[in-house]
């Protein structure tokens, strides 16, 4: 497990490097207004990806490592989809920005007709992505996102610096997401040849759209769950305050980089698992000293806070008492994110899905309190709740159907500092090797 948990954390490292650089540059040359209109757009680009790409990408890595249909077939229902399902995506947001103008305050129609331009590509994207990933070309599905990533990630940069505004900023956003369907097309045409000539199944598509849809509730409440801050931030504030709100969430959320990569890890470990007393020790002891990381991290973060959102700009100092906030809850999701894997290994995925139906509940009703109330600081708090209230029912069910109660998932073992120390040295030696 440590090998693979040290590769899982070198790569999202990598991502919240880049994450974080971005964060900083948008934040520095487009201010808060700026960062929060992006902020807004993008995220309303991957709500809607996600809403409407049905679960069909999961589907395409299924049905082509099992071989149910052709490329050819898969390919072609992609492309298909890719336009169906991005056209009505486009159509619904373009209704939302007409029927709730608070949720859209200060957003024109060119940005938002540049934001919704992205929709079909980031769902093309992602279902050809997912087909290479189906296919088990794995250096290659990481090699196209990886470079998809930096280019991405250079064409903001020399948007920025050419004409720091909204638009150029969603416009290089655009262009990066097209660039990775097509090197994910072009990838696919060369590898399969029978990728080159694409046809659409309609049965192959409803079967499809039947495996897709297992769980695609409860993806885009969990969603909701992390982003829907953003949307009532702008209906009861401004864009300023989005942006502030944006760069303390990426600041707690960093804290999460090594519990989900622990999670990413242990879930087919105890999807595989013979010995399901094993499997629970294990997670119980990935839970703790994903803890035993996180928790000075986290102090670290509070003690520096006014710092670090000064280094975001001027506009964002006043927003340290919301990275604080956040921060509770966030440390407590960490152990969250373990036991939810371990949930969803032992076959109860549902139950992780109820508990994102709950915190969702929770996290609209105290936002709509404690927003008008506090502002800033009151969203912040909305979503520590709301992360306290999954990790409350995540222990209970943790407890009542894999036995591992909450003690034995938060509280230190004698070995677990032992562990803990061996185990940074072996990661750290891994690194620095690599």
């Amino acid at each position: 497990m440590l090998r693979e948990s040290t590769v899982t954390i070198g790569t999202r490292l990598a991502l919240f490097v880049t994450s974080a650089a971005t964060a900083l540059l948008t934040a520095r040359l487009l201010g808060a207004e700026g960062r929060g209109l992006y902020s807004l757009l993008t995220q309303l680009v991957l709500l809607l990806s996600l809403a409407f790409g049905l679960g069909l990408g999961i589907a395409n890595v299924y049905f082509a490592s099992r071989r149910t249909y052709g490329s050819d077939v898969l390919a072609g229902n992609s492309l298909a989809a890719t336009a169906l399902l991005g056209l009505v995506a486009v159509a619904t947001g373009g209704l939302a920005y007409v029927g709730l103008p608070r949720v859209f305050q200060g957003v024109t129609a060119g940005q938002l007709a540049l934001a919704l331009v992205a929709v079909p590509a980031v769902l093309g994207s992602q279902f050809l992505s997912d087909l290479v990933r189906g296919h088990q070309r794995l250096i290659a599905y990481n090699a196209i996102n990886g470079l998809s990533g930096l280019f991405g990630a250079i064409l903001l940069v020399v948007a920025l610096l050419a004409d720091p505004t909204v638009e150029s900023v969603l416009l290089a956003y655009v262009l990066s997401v097209v660039v990775a369907g097509i090197a994910a097309y072009g990838y696919l045409a060369w590898a399969e040849a029978r990728v080159r000539r694409p046809r659409v199944d309609w049965g192959a598509f409803r079967a499809a759209l039947t495996f897709g849809a297992k769980g695609q509730a409860g993806n885009v409440v969990q969603y909701l769950n992390y982003r829907l801050g953003f949307f009532l931030v702008n209906y009861f504030l401004s864009p300023a305050a989005v942006g502030v709100f944006s760069i303390a969430v990426v600041l707690a959320e960093s804290l999460w980089y090594v519990t989900n990569s622990v999670a990413t890890v242990l879930f087919p470990r105890v999807s595989a698992a013979d010995d399901p007393e094993s499997a629970r020790r294990l997670t119980a002891k990935a839970s703790r000293l994903g803890l035993l990381v996180t928790l000075p991290l986290a102090l670290g973060v509070a003690m520096t806070a006014p710092l670090l959102m000064q280094l975001f700009g001027r506009e964002f100092a006043g927003g340290w008492p919301a990275l604080w906030l956040l921060l509770p809850g966030t440390v407590a999701f960490g152990a969250t994110n373990v036991l939810a894997s371990y949930l969803a290994g032992l076959g109860h995925p549902q139950l992780n899905a109820l508990v994102s139906a709950i915190c969702f509940a929770v996290a609209v009703a105290a936002s709509l309190v404690l927003i008008p109330l506090w502002g800033l600081n009151g969203a912040a708090l909305a979503n520590s709740l709301s992360y306290l209230a999954a990790t409350v029912l995540t222990l209970y069910y943790a407890k009542r159907v894999g036995g591992i109660g909450p003690r034995d998932a938060l509280w230190p073992a004698p070995d677990d500092w032992t562990d803990l120390s061996g185990g940074l040295q072996r990661i750290s030696h891994r690194l620095l090797r690599r």
